[in-house]
């Protein structure tokens, strides 16, 4: 789904980010991504929705509709098929599918794009005076005119997408409540619920747990891994601790100095090895420190 060939980025300042990184990511996949602090993983993970633009090489999507810029599987007859059992209005005829380079897209192209990969972020980036439906109804923000969610008028099928998301994380209990009284999990899994009401097939998470305690960051992992497996949302998580990558990840990507130097499925090999071989990632042998520790 995902093809990320020879891309590079130098700051301003003259910094190499990224260097002729290239990588394949499957639909469904859960890929974590390793690496020390400045090694490039936030740039990685940027530059595939253009939060950050590539200085050089080129980022591509398969089977996207060139009309709406929706992303459909390896299998887009099947996918349709199941929107059509929902009852969703699906003219198959007028599908025009192709591989779309977001690094080229601008604008009103780039923006829809963009609505079919959610983000969340070690600071949750909700609104904290607002309440917690109101946060995961500007996951809707881009399916409607700036007038209505300027207002914040949406429509009861938005709410109804919105209710089904909070329930998926577990919070739907707090749906009116204010998101300035919900703990930190509480808010990432709004976080998560948001980018589920947008209805995104690609889940971008940067170190999404880095903030929480180990209790609450196993409870957050569980949810993340849950839409991965039950929505086959394609998962890219940029993680801190190897544990959290050998227990919910299919795949771990290891970048060092901006340069992938370790790939591997995690089932292909056994987890004492894998922890061996991330030796070359961290550039030292790997220690407790690099654990969340035991789940409780």
């Amino acid at each position: 789904m995902i093809r990320i060939n020879n891309v590079s980025k130098t700051y301003p300042n003259g910094t190499e980010a990224l260097k002729n990184v290239s990588l394949e990511i499957k639909e469904g996949e859960f890929v974590a991504i390793l690496g020390l602090s400045g090694a490039g993983k936030s740039t990685l993970l940027r530059t595939i929705n253009q939060i950050i633009p590539v200085s050089s090489g080129h980022i591509v999507f398969d089977n996207v509709d060139k009309k709406t810029f929706k992303m459909y599987g390896d299998n887009p007859q099947n996918t349709i098929d199941k929107k059509i059992a929902k009852g969703e209005d699906i003219n198959i005829d007028e599908l025009d599918l192709e591989s779309i380079d977001i690094t080229k897209l601008k604008g009103k192209d780039l923006r829809k794009m963009r609505t079919q990969i959610g983000m969340i972020f070690q600071s949750f980036n909700i609104i904290k005076r607002m309440s917690v439906l109101q946060n995961v109804l500007s996951g809707r923000v881009a399916y409607h005119p700036t007038w209505r969610t300027i207002l914040g008028i949406f429509p009861e099928a938005d709410k109804q997408i919105a209710y089904q998301a909070l329930k998926k994380v577990d919070i739907l209990e707090k749906t009116y409540g204010r998101a300035s009284e919900l703990s930190g999990g509480q808010m990432q899994r709004v976080a998560i619920a948001r980018s589920l009401a947008q209805q995104a097939k690609i889940l971008l998470a940067d170190e999404p747990v880095a903030s929480l305690d180990p209790i609450t960051t196993f409870e957050v992992m569980e949810f993340i891994k849950k839409i991965n497996v039950e929505d086959g949302i394609t998962t890219i998580a940029n993680l801190h601790h190897v544990d959290l990558a050998l227990k919910y990840a299919s795949r771990i990507v290891g970048v060092r100095n901006g340069e992938i130097v370790y790939d591997i499925l995690v089932k292909s090999k056994k987890q004492n090895e894998i922890i061996k071989d991330l030796e070359k990632v961290y550039g030292r042998p790997i220690s407790d420190e690099d654990f969340v520790g035991e789940e409780e």
